[in-house]
């Protein structure tokens, strides 16, 4: 009986670790708007230009060298008009039009 109680201790230990991430309603706002767009939404590490500048984590990569952690960095990537070439290249919904 011990044995089973502590087992069942450490799966939870261990559940509880891995789902340290949680997912707001400004996430989902988030990820709504970039598979609008026909962005892909993945967790990998934050990269501009194709450098990586930040740690894994899920967010919109609208194109090959981008993929932005943070709502606020995506709507300003967008508002420059920088992401034309190559939108909605790693869409999730499929193939996108132009």
């Amino acid at each position: 009986m011990k044995k089973a109680v502590m087992a069942l201790l450490v799966v939870l230990v261990l559940l509880v670790s891995c789902a340290s991430e949680e997912f707001t309603s400004e996430d989902a706002s988030f990820r709504e708007e970039c598979l609008t767009n026909g962005d892909g939404w993945m967790k990998m590490s934050e990269t501009i230009d194709g450098q990586i500048t930040g740690p894994s984590c899920y967010g919109c990569m609208p194109n090959a060298k981008n993929h932005f952690c943070y709502f606020s960095d995506y709507e300003s990537y967008r508002s420059t008009g920088e992401n034309i070439e190559g939108a909605g290249e790693y869409s999730d919904e499929g193939s996108s039009t132009a």
